[in-house]
């Protein structure tokens, strides 16, 4: 999609919940505002509706509000206790190496 507005308008729609309803709605408005203005409050539009800046805020927003701020230590955890029981080789490799990006480690060449 060429138009930044209707992406990330597409986004919030699909996002449902009631941990996260409130979240949409005033992302919504917060949108709606930023692309058309609000002269009864005397605010000016900040973006045009193609403005690449409206998907870099709203992606910014969503990752500040709903990242697991403790995803390292508990991939640090599941790292110490990672075991090979009832897994392939390759299961274990994978399960392994995703933990260890998790935790924001490089594997060693």
């Amino acid at each position: 999609m060429r138009n930044t507005y209707t992406c990330t308008t597409l986004a919030l729609l699909f996002m449902r919940g009631t941990a996260i309803n409130d979240w949409v709605l005033q992302q919504t408005e917060r949108l709606f505002t930023k692309c058309n203005g609000d002269p009864d409050n005397r605010i000016m539009l900040a973006y045009h509706m193609d403005d690449e800046c409206l998907w870099m805020e709203f992606s910014h927003d969503f990752s500040r509000v709903f990242t697991d701020t403790a995803s390292k230590q508990h991939a640090y955890r599941e790292l110490a206790s990672c075991m090979m029981v009832n897994k392939t080789i390759n299961e274990y490799i994978a399960h392994f190496e995703h933990l260890l990006q998790k935790a924001g480690w490089d594997r060693m060449s």
